[in-house]
């Protein structure tokens, strides 16, 4: 990894970036850390370059990917719906770990955050330890814009609003989630596109708790389509991550966004959305 720093010191980069200080440590006393600087706290101007070098930690297995963005940090694809993110065979970390081999990607798999096997659109893959400890910094400080969009049963007497129930693992079905007093707090904001018995509905959510647009939605009347947990379980979930902003590590905002798939632009079609 090669980063231009710019009136900054290696410590001040490495510390913007909340590498553990176990990793820092790591990366000077295995001299993986090169460039033209006398110390670790010289302020510098110039190229520095990080050996991040990595083992893959998932087996690799061939599969399909449509990626959306990818250069030498991140690669972010449009996950299709019934796989899931991570396993020890047949996920999307199995698929990407085939895709770091054949192109030569000396990294881990990582992904700082995740979606439900059969939600759809956009996930993040880190390209190196650096910029996978930045995400993680993100997402858990809420500093990152997470758009989804989705089709949920019934008409809206508002056309938009909050739901900020708490939420916690529901005792009886440790795969179900429940809205709940002393639950972990969140929000989702919603916006309708178009109300109607089906309504088509922009989300955005901080926190990100496990399954956190499903259970608010069917807390307030709203399930969403083909949700076999918290709805009729009929046809497909009707659930797409479609947007994702943050700003990168020199400052400056990325956008990924990914494409709806032909079922959800089906039922749009359907519902006269489109």
């Amino acid at each position: 990894m090669k980063v231009k720093l710019n009136n900054e010191s290696i410590n001040s980069f490495l510390d913007r970036m909340h590498l553990s200080k176990k990793k820092i440590y790591e990366l000077k006393t295995n001299k993986k850390i090169t460039g033209e600087f006398k110390d670790y706290d010289e302020v510098l101007n110039s190229i520095v370059d990080f050996n991040l070098d990595e083992e893959l930690n998932y087996n690799p297995e061939e599969g399909n990917l449509d990626i959306i963005y990818e250069d030498d940090n991140y690669l972010a694809v449009n996950k299709k719906r019934g796989i899931i993110i991570h396993d020890e065979s047949n996920s999307l970390a199995n698929i990407v770990a085939h895709y770091y081999k054949e192109k030569n990607i000396k990294s881990w798999v990582r992904y700082p955050s995740r979606l439900d096997k059969d939600t759809t659109g956009v996930v993040i893959f880190p390209k190196n330890m650096i910029i996978a400890s930045y995400m993680d910094y993100l997402f858990s400080n809420d500093l990152v814009d997470k758009i989804y969009v989705a089709l949920a049963h019934n008409r809206f007497k508002d056309n938009s609003g909050k739901i900020t129930y708490s939420i916690s693992t529901d005792r009886h079905n440790n795969n179900k989630m429940v809205t709940t007093i002393n639950g972990k707090k969140c929000k989702t904001n919603y916006k309708v596109i178009k109300n109607g018995e089906v309504s088509y509905l922009e989300l955005r959510i901080k926190n990100g708790r496990t399954h956190q647009i499903r259970v608010h939605l069917e807390k307030i009347g709203h399930s969403i389509l083909g949700d076999s947990i918290y709805g009729d379980g009929i046809g497909n979930l009707m659930l797409h991550c479609k947007k994702i902003e943050f700003n990168n590590i020199d400052g400056k905002k990325l956008t990924f966004e990914a494409k709806l798939d032909k079922d959800f632009e089906t039922k749009l079609k359907e519902i006269g959305a489109i």
